[in-house]
């Protein structure tokens, strides 16, 4: 937040190069671009710069608004401490800041909508399963081993969510332990769907499942 010189005096950046790290260069899911390693979101005149980490049992978030010299950090001992960050953060901002996310209103569709975005997802990390039960998107993340070593097992899965379209293949989860998450998919250039991004990751689009209606 700074202009790039360390306390002792030793200038590190420039401003311009933390002001380009800072600059929207590509979307990403929900509201926020990606700059340099930054996820940048804008809120009223205001704009939140974040990034996050974390690994098995640990998760942890940065956010800061330049603008205002405010910065925060939470850290958390949970495999599911995303949103307890990200709902902390949320709480903060409006505390201090009078900043609030604009809320996203889910879309009511047809079932004959939601089928096309049932199936499989996968990434190295995760897949993900879309079906839909008694007419709501429900959203199954599994979990895969193999960190921090290859023979580490996985860890547990979260539960099923229901999910809800807010716009044109943009998501929002309805319950918790990710309660407010956003995610995205995305199309190759024939319109069909070829992925789904989602916590920060990217999931292939590996096919259509059958509805259940139970």
């Amino acid at each position: 937040m700074g202009d790039g010189t360390a306390s002792n005096g030793t200038r590190l950046l420039t401003r311009e190069s933390i002001e380009q790290m800072q600059t929207p260069l590509l979307p990403a899911t929900g509201l926020s671009s990606i700059g340099l390693s930054w996820w940048i979101t804008p809120i009223k005149d205001a704009k939140l710069v974040g990034h996050g980490g974390g690994t098995n049992g640990q998760v942890s978030a940065l956010r800061l608004v330049p603008a205002s010299q405010f910065a925060m950090v939470v850290l958390t001992n949970c495999d599911m401490g995303g949103n307890v960050c990200n709902h902390t953060i949320d709480a903060a901002l409006k505390q201090f800041l009078d900043l609030t996310i604009p809320s996203a209103e889910p879309l009511d569709l047809p079932q004959e909508t939601l089928q096309e975005y049932t199936g499989k997802y996968d990434s190295a990390g995760a897949t993900c399963s879309l079906t839909i039960q008694e007419g709501k998107l429900i959203l199954e993340e599994t979990i895969k081993g193999g960190f921090p070593t290859p023979e580490s097992p996985p860890p547990p899965s979260p539960p099923p969510v229901r999910i809800a379209l807010y716009a044109e293949d943009r998501f929002i989860v309805l319950d918790e332990p990710m309660k407010d998450a956003r995610g995205e998919f995305l199309r190759n250039p024939d319109h069909s769907l070829a992925w789904l991004r989602f916590g920060g990751r990217i999931h292939a689009h590996l096919g259509t499942l059958e509805t259940r209606n139970t």
